[in-house]
């Protein structure tokens, strides 16, 4: 059983308990409002006015009566359309954490570290995010670029990672 259909029981479970327990015995709570419904607009009860259920209900113990068998049988259609696989839509762990680009020193006046132990594709792009410096290596010397802020761009095992740096 994937997750997908891990979570919609735990739904389920929690929706009956919860809404449908609560649509057929708590109708105390609104008892004035179904004597009013029922009273207010009895010239309309049972005739077509817009889309409604057919037959339509006459009572509130049949509007109620239709609504849970409407819900039942939605519930019973997506038990049977539930994908068993789903692609993750949530916000997961970053499986990319793990790569960590540290730049020291930062701020500084030329030379930057990475602290990473392979040569990997580095580029310096201005606050335009035109590319002004490239190399492939764990470290970049910066000394020669003018005082200000810049993007350090490392590609990592496919991923592009981004750092700020500025430089004195």
């Amino acid at each position: 059983m994937s997750l997908l259909q891990q979570n919609w029981r735990i739904l389920l479970v929690a929706f009956d308990i919860l809404c449908l327990t609560w649509i057929q015995a708590d109708t105390t709570l609104i008892s004035d409002a179904i004597a009013r419904n029922f009273t207010q607009w009895d010239d309309f009860i049972g005739e077509y006015i817009w889309i409604e259920p057919e037959p339509v209900p006459e009572t509130y113990a049949e509007e109620i009566s239709y609504m849970m068998d409407w819900i039942g049988q939605r519930i019973q259609w997506m038990d049977a359309n539930l994908p068993g696989i789903c692609q993750t839509t949530g916000v997961g762990e970053n499986p990319l954490k793990s790569i960590d680009l540290s730049v020291y020193p930062n701020p500084t006046p030329g030379p930057l570290e990475t602290g990473l132990l392979e040569p990997v594709d580095l580029q310096i792009l201005d606050m335009s995010g035109r590319v002004i410096l490239q190399v492939r290596d764990t470290r970049m010397d910066i000394s020669e670029l003018r005082p200000g802020v810049n993007i350090l761009q490392a590609l990592i095992d496919g991923a592009m990672r981004s750092q700020r740096v500025v430089k004195y």
